[in-house]
């Protein structure tokens, strides 16, 4: 059954007459409202999917299912309910929901005890905590900013899309004879 929600002033209690008060001060605009995450600018709720590349300045909250790229020059969460089959790259990532992919993180990467991840991850830093489950590799070292975690676009690039490491003469070279 679906019901109409109305709205109803409330009535001022009676008050008895006095005198009168100096007029209130202009009253200030209300402010905007908060992003749905107090630290996520940008927000895709558990009801959403998104296919493609996401870039962004601010910082990124994710619960839904995407798949795709994901480009943030701030941090990353991943919530619990969020279902990604992506390659990452952010300054700080931390992942509570479940990753297939790459995570690329310049500052530090987190796996919270809900966390599911089958992939690379990359970064200066890493806190896995208990529950955590990993498939995959980690690559601990100092890492560029995010605005240099771009993927190396040159023909040369050996294996799947994204891949920044260069084909050797022997991957790319005919067998001998």
């Amino acid at each position: 059954m679906m019901r109409d929600i109305v709205s109803r002033p409330e009535r001022a209690p009676e008050q008895p007459l006095a005198a009168p008060h100096p007029p209130a001060p202009a009253a200030t605009p209300p402010a905007p409202a908060a992003p749905r995450s107090s630290a996520a600018s940008t927000f895709l709720d558990a009801t959403s999917a998104f296919e493609g590349v996401i870039r962004s300045s601010e910082p990124l909250r994710l619960d839904g299912r995407v798949k795709g790229e994901i480009h943030c020059e701030d941090s990353v969460v991943i919530g619990r309910s969020a279902r990604i089959e992506a390659t990452i790259r952010a300054d700080a990532i931390v992942i509570a929901g479940e990753v297939r992919g790459e995570a690329h993180a310049a500052r530090k990467l987190t796996l919270a005890a809900t966390a599911r991840m089958e992939g690379q991850l990359t970064t200066p830093a890493i806190v896995i905590e208990e529950g955590a489950e990993l498939i995959g590799r980690i690559q601990i070292g100092v890492m560029p900013p995010p605005s240099e975690l771009q993927p190396d676009r040159d023909p040369a690039t050996a294996g799947r899309p994204g891949d920044t490491r260069r084909a050797t003469p022997s991957a790319t070279s005919p067998p001998p004879g």
